[in-house]
């Protein structure tokens, strides 16, 4: 960053000139991390509702230059008060990247996900119809649903940890 200024006496009259070059890199480093702090959920490191709303803002004005479909997916985990009561919050947490990652890798350039706080996902499937993405969701929900889990910890089983889900055409009433 230039920062330039004029040294003037008492008459107003500009005697100099006196620059000053600052080194911004270390702002800028710290605003990318306040960007990725606001964007993102610090426990699964997906993206947080914040950045999905604006997600699904663009995607929807996208679908509607493009007439084409776009599904929306709302996941909750089952019995999850339980889990946390039952074996602790840390163990929650595990469960909670757990499924995150389960999610994510079904994502593209084309399917988002989000957590959308406490133990709620959400995904956004752009050019899917909801049967579309109800398979490539279910195929997930089995595939969790038919794992015996056991918290790494203390080795104590944790069982099988399900989740429920709602999917839905954006533009149908």
């Amino acid at each position: 960053l230039l920062t330039i200024s004029a040294v003037r006496n008492n008459l107003g009259e500009t005697l100099r000139y006196v620059a000053l070059f600052t080194d911004i890199s270390e702002l800028k480093r710290h605003q990318r991390q306040l960007e990725h702090v606001a964007h993102f959920d610090g426990l699964t490191g997906l993206a947080n509702r914040v950045l999905f709303s604006d997600r699904l803002r663009q995607a929807m004005q996208w679908a509607q230059r493009n007439h084409t479909v776009l599904a929306l997916a709302y996941v909750d985990l089952d019995g999850f008060k339980d889990i946390n009561d039952r074996l602790g919050h840390d163990t929650g947490d595990r469960v909670i990247r757990a499924i995150g990652e389960a999610l994510a890798r079904i994502t593209n350039d084309n399917c988002h996900v989000a957590r959308q706080g406490g133990e709620e996902f959400v995904m956004l499937f752009r050019g899917k119809t909801p049967q579309e993405a109800w398979d490539k969701l279910d195929a997930v929900r089995e595939n969790f649903g038919a794992r015996n889990f056991v918290n790494r910890s203390t080795d104590e089983p944790i069982g099988r940890i399900t989740f429920s889900g709602g999917i839905a055409d954006v533009f149908a009433y």
